[in-house]
């Protein structure tokens, strides 16, 4: 069968078609031209036009046809990128502009503008003191953003790797470091439950943070307010094992209410709750029968807060015990 009947459905039979098949069939050695083998080859060329192989395709409508899908493509790019939500920004020739700039708008809350610039400013002046500023902000672009977690790390991320800087050696860092645990404790809301009742681990993290921040930076000017977290964190974890304690004592569970409570007053000493925690420990070992233990606490609660109302209660269980178990 000849090249040209083996593709009959799409090459047209004529002799100017044929003699252009003989043209690009390749020659095989050893067969004569004229041998009918040599023209026993399948054409397998890819740059026949199709107007050649097809000459009543119109070229006028081919080319329209293209036109149109390449500007039907084009538009449905458009609809699957949407809308841009950041301007085209304009870099600076060096580094300080350009962190300037991601500063301004760290400030005005434009955070892809502000990331766009620090991350410039990392990758093209690697050598500028800017470099290391540029990460700093990064980490108080994820901080402002609420991605605390992720702001925790970088924070730690960043002491390690420079551990004198100014804004290590300052206190600012570190403090950051305690303030993104503080940030991601559960709030309180009047529909929900109280705070104490939930999961305070990252109270527990803050806490340690901001004590260890106040052995370290007692001068620093953020030691006001790390200081204050303190506080609050301790009082918030000894309010959750007060809760954990009367909930024992409700499911008649003493002992375990007694571990909270030593506890308690050892690990949380300064949440200001001793007196009301001693005098609950006093009458869980009244309880139990343990009379020797509940007599000393309720005298510890005399002797160290006693002008406190848990003072009066504490005189009144003393003079019961002496009472009721005095020898007779």
């Amino acid at each position: 069968m000849l090249a040209t009947e083996s593709l009959g459905h799409f090459y047209p039979k004529t002799t100017d078609r044929i003699c252009a098949c003989r043209r690009w069939m390749p020659y095989s050695p050893g067969v004569p031209r004229g041998n009918p083998q040599s023209r026993k080859i399948v054409l397998t060329r890819t740059d026949i036009s199709p107007y050649d192989a097809n000459p009543g395709l119109d070229r006028g409508f081919s080319m329209q046809y293209q036109k149109i899908t390449l500007v039907f493509f084009l538009a449905l790019m458009g609809c699957s990128t949407g809308p841009t939500t950041t301007r085209a920004l304009s870099y600076s020739v060096n580094a300080k502009k350009n962190y300037q700039n991601g500063v301004r708008a760290l400030r005005k809350k434009q955070f892809e503008e502000a990331k766009k610039y620090f991350t410039y400013v990392r990758s093209h002046f690697v050598l500028s003191k800017y470099v290391v500023l540029a990460e700093l902000r990064l980490a108080d672009l994820l901080f402002k953003q609420g991605k605390y977690l992720s702001a925790m790390d970088a924070y730690q991320n960043f002491i390690k790797e420079h551990p004198h800087h100014r804004n290590v050696l300052s206190g600012y860092v570190p403090f950051q470091v305690g303030y993104c645990q503080w940030k991601m404790t559960p709030s309180g809301w009047w529909l929900m439950p109280p705070t104490y009742e939930k999961d305070l681990t990252p109270a527990a993290g803050a806490m340690k943070v901001f004590r260890l921040f106040l052995k370290r930076f007692p001068d620093s000017k953020y030691a006001r307010r790390a200081s204050r977290y303190y506080r609050k964190a301790i009082r918030m974890l000894a309010r959750h094992e007060m809760y954990v304690a009367r909930f024992y004592l409700s499911r008649n569970k003493p002992k375990g209410a007694i571990l909270r409570l030593e506890g308690l007053i050892k690990r949380y000493p300064d949440a200001g709750y001793e007196s009301s925690v001693m005098l609950l420990l006093g009458k869980t070992y009244l309880k139990l029968g343990r009379v020797k233990q509940a007599t000393n606490t309720f005298k510890r609660i005399i002797a160290r807060h006693p002008s406190s109302p848990n003072a009066s209660r504490a005189r009144l269980y003393v003079r019961f015990i002496n009472h009721r178990y005095r020898p007779r």
